[in-house]
């Protein structure tokens, strides 16, 4: 198959699949049904991965204990799929983003819990985010603030871990690598091809990569962790940075 007609049968039946997702998730959303939403949206990406030649593997196991916070490394959107397929996760973008044509229309459609990160929205950051857990979402965040062009971690924000810090909430750390590329090991020139930072427009960066044949990511879950075994919330921030950067170097 060319690379042209992969990305129009690619094109065409993601964009079916997310008009039928948006209402359902929609509709579950809307009548209060958050566990429904958080299932229909982990399958809605583990269909995409599908579509998108995604295939995910896993080392480890996500921890059974709530509430949870997931944390891992940030090097793409395709991120949000890899781990998207494999835990039922609340994601957390950029307050931002809500206004953006389709793509926020399908984040407020999945409940997505919006950041708004201006320094006096913290507290209301913080207090919604408390609820969602109180509810029973696990909820995953990206310590670096944004994503980084997959050589190295940028460093993590300790204010992220905020959440955790005296609290009894497991923080479990994921480290997210991508192997392979149309079968072969991915080479550094191809990171452009996968990640997605700097100053790349995003609809490019989407064709270019539907017309790839498939990727390969792991997922290593990490053992979870409590906020109070730290002195502090950077102390547990660089815990977490520590473990993560060790297994995106085992990885490699």
């Amino acid at each position: 198959m060319t690379g042209l007609l992969r990305l129009l049968l690619r094109s065409v039946f993601t964009l079916a699949c997310i008009l039928l997702i948006i209402v359902l998730m929609g509709v579950t959303w809307g009548l209060g049904m958050r566990r429904a939403t958080r299932a229909i949206m982990q399958g809605a990406f583990r269909i995409s991965a599908l579509v998108l030649g995604i295939r995910v593997r896993t080392e480890g196991q996500l921890a059974p204990t709530r509430p949870l916070i997931v944390v891992s490394n940030h090097f793409s959107y395709l991120d949000l799929f890899v781990i998207g397929s494999i835990i039922p996760a609340a994601f957390t973008p950029k307050s931002e983003i809500r206004s953006w044509p389709l793509i926020g229309f399908m984040c407020r459609a999945a409940g997505c819990l919006f950041i708004d990160r201006r320094a006096s929205k913290t507290l209301e950051n913080k207090h919604m985010l408390e609820k969602a857990l109180a509810e029973g979402d696990i909820i995953s965040l990206f310590p670096e603030g944004t994503t980084s062009d997959g050589t190295g971690l940028l460093p993590f924000k300790s204010a992220f871990f905020s959440l955790a810090e005296h609290s009894d909430i497991e923080v479990q750390p994921l480290s997210v690598v991508y192997t392979r590329l149309n079968g072969k090991p991915r080479q550094a020139e191809e990171l452009a091809t996968v990640g997605w930072y700097g100053d790349s427009y995003f609809f490019p960066h989407v064709v270019q990569f539907l017309r790839q044949r498939s990727l390969d990511a792991t997922i290593i879950f990490h053992a979870p962790v409590r906020a109070d075994r730290f002195a502090s919330r950077k102390d547990l921030a660089k815990y977490c940075r520590e473990v993560i950067g060790g297994g995106l170097h085992d990885a490699a």
